[in-house]
């Protein structure tokens, strides 16, 4: 919604890391701040978002790729993208062990942290990618159904269509 009624008002805003720094900076002086202020905890926060997006990519190339006819799909790129989100999802575990017992990843704040975290675990949840995600990351799992039962999470979840544009040929 929020977003909505910014790009209303605004020329137009790409790509989530900027539309993330766009909506930090104008807003820095509204709640929540999304980021701390103590420098060494903002840039765990950057770093956690850069290990979001990197699992989205995983998570986008691997859907391409299972897109493409089963003759042309390579089993090892496959691999390759399932290794780096299983990877994701095993840190995004640690991180909210180690953030424990606060139900925000980096102390009492809620941060671009947390957002990106849960939009990581949205996308495959919504996708039904991982199946079992939730039995081989209990704490993570926890978590999410934390910050999914958030109202502008609840909001604003996707619905899914059905993609039967080629995407590789």
């Amino acid at each position: 919604m929020l977003l909505t009624r910014i790009v209303q008002k605004q020329e137009p805003i790409y790509d989530s890391a900027f539309i993330q720094r766009w909506i930090v900076q104008k807003y820095a002086n509204k709640e929540p701040k999304l980021l701390t202020g103590d420098l060494d905890l903002d840039l765990k926060a950057d770093q956690i978002l850069t290990l979001s997006e990197g699992l989205l990519d995983a998570y986008v190339l691997a859907a391409f790729e299972s897109k493409r006819d089963k003759s042309k799909q390579s089993s090892e790129w496959l691999a390759r993208q399932q290794r780096k989100i299983d990877g994701g999802l095993q840190a995004f575990e640690k991180l909210v062990e180690a953030a424990e017992p606060s139900k925000y990843l980096l102390g009492d704040t809620y941060t671009i942290a947390d957002i990106a975290v849960a939009c990581g675990v949205a996308q495959i949840e919504f996708s039904k990618f991982r199946e079992g995600w939730r039995e081989k990351y209990p704490k993570l799992a926890k978590w999410y159904e934390v910050m999914e039962a958030r109202p502008h999470y609840k909001e604003t979840y996707p619905v899914m269509f059905d993609l039967k544009d080629s995407v590789v040929s």
